[in-house]
């Protein structure tokens, strides 16, 4: 019975030593992965410093671009303004040229209805 007990020490301490090295390697993946996390963090906060800097010495630059895009900008709207006044005032004087024209039409047929409406009574006259 003295052996029977020896073995089942000797196995429970082999399996408390396999558990303990299980929980050995968790820690060390743990330590690994919060190592690279934190590694992970101090790149992107360095990069994002870098950035930071970056856009401070190219504040003025990016500034003048601004302003410069600006300018242009509201010298398109102006230039599409006078276009769109160009276009309705070509609009007016085609619309008033075509009422010149249909008033000119109207009394060129007014002046001929006239004419053969006194044809049509000197030949009634005549009859």
């Amino acid at each position: 019975m003295n052996e029977l007990v020896r073995d089942v020490l000797r196995q429970t301490a082999e399996i408390e030593e396999r558990r303990t090295q299980s929980e050995r390697e968790r820690l060390e993946a743990e330590r690994q992965r919060v190592e690279a996390a934190t590694q992970l963090e101090d790149r992107r906060l360095q990069a994002e410093q870098e950035r930071l800097q970056a856009l401070a010495h190219a504040e003025p630059d990016w500034t003048e671009a601004a302003a410069r895009a600006e300018q242009e900008r509201q010298q398109a709207e102006r230039e599409a303004e006078r276009q769109r006044f160009e276009a309705i005032a070509a609009t007016e004087r085609d619309r008033l040229q075509f009422e010149a024209m249909r008033a000119e039409a109207a009394a060129t047929a007014e002046r001929n209805r006239a004419v053969i409406e006194q044809r049509r009574v000197e030949a009634a006259i005549l009859t």
